[in-house]
């Protein structure tokens, strides 16, 4: 086996080896098929974990395939978004939309200050969840919804009690019904700046309001989703959102 002690490409089962045999000095760039980085996503991810995984180059032509389960989608968050390029990512029963949402947050840092990593499906109470065109209720967690088309093909509808219904115009009228969700996202969520989503709608808690209105008057702008979960994490635990008396205003 070369010596993978420096940045050079690899394939991914040689890098994953010498990791595992405490050969990797330091990261390590992977170079190899959609199909063999799939097969040793898992342990991909143990090198992202730890810091040895510097990048992972797709040598298929054209726009490969990467097909991993929910299960891996939510755990190997940073190994796949460590993959420079297009590609597709195949999840299976979950959108196309959902799964990019779930590396992009992941991999920006939810899953610091108490709150639990982003997964498609129903979470246990306590952790994030990310879904896609589909009924669902959440018990607890900012929850996401993304949409793979505009704001222009759905009918929105939030009653008093914060129940989502949402009506896929553009599918003979094809419904969904859920509740417990906070954000809301169209396009795919794939339009953003500063972890800010240019289709991003709050569907409010009154703890929710209070940390929109903090950031539009500190920032002018939505809150991100990772500062928006940390700040509920730091109410959750008993804090509370108190200001300095300031002759400067905002």
């Amino acid at each position: 086996m070369k010596d993978l002690g420096y940045n050079v490409a690899d394939f991914a089962s040689a890098a994953v080896s010498a990791y595992s045999a405490g050969h990797l000095a330091s990261p390590v760039a992977v170079a190899d098929s959609a199909a063999d980085v799939a097969s040793n996503l898992d342990g991909l991810e143990s090198l992202a974990a730890a810091s040895k995984l510097s990048s992972i180059t797709l040598t298929d032509g054209g726009t490969p395939t990467i097909s991993v389960t929910a299960t891996q989608l939510a755990q190997d968050a940073p190994a796949l978004n460590a993959i420079a390029g297009s590609y597709t990512l195949n999840v299976p029963g979950v959108s196309s939309g959902a799964a990019a949402f779930v590396v992009q947050q992941d991999a920006s840092g939810r899953g610091a200050n108490g709150i639990l990593l982003d997964y498609p499906g129903t979470a246990p109470s306590g952790g994030n969840s990310v879904i896609g065109f589909q009924n669902a209720s959440f018990a607890s967690g900012d929850n996401a919804v993304v949409l793979n088309g505009p704001r222009s093909e759905y009918a929105v509808q939030v009653n008093p009690s914060g129940t989502l219904t949402l009506v896929d115009t553009t599918n003979n009228d094809a419904s969904a019904t859920i509740s417990g969700a906070t954000y809301l996202l169209f396009n795919g969520a794939g339009s953003q700046s500063g972890g800010v989503y240019s289709n991003m709608y709050f569907i409010e808690t009154p703890t929710d309001v209070q940390l929109a209105e903090l950031y539009q008057a500190a920032f002018h702008r939505q809150p991100d989703l990772v500062g928006l979960d940390y700040w509920t994490s730091q109410l959750a635990s008993g804090n509370s959102l108190r200001c300095r008396a300031s002759p400067r205003a905002f």
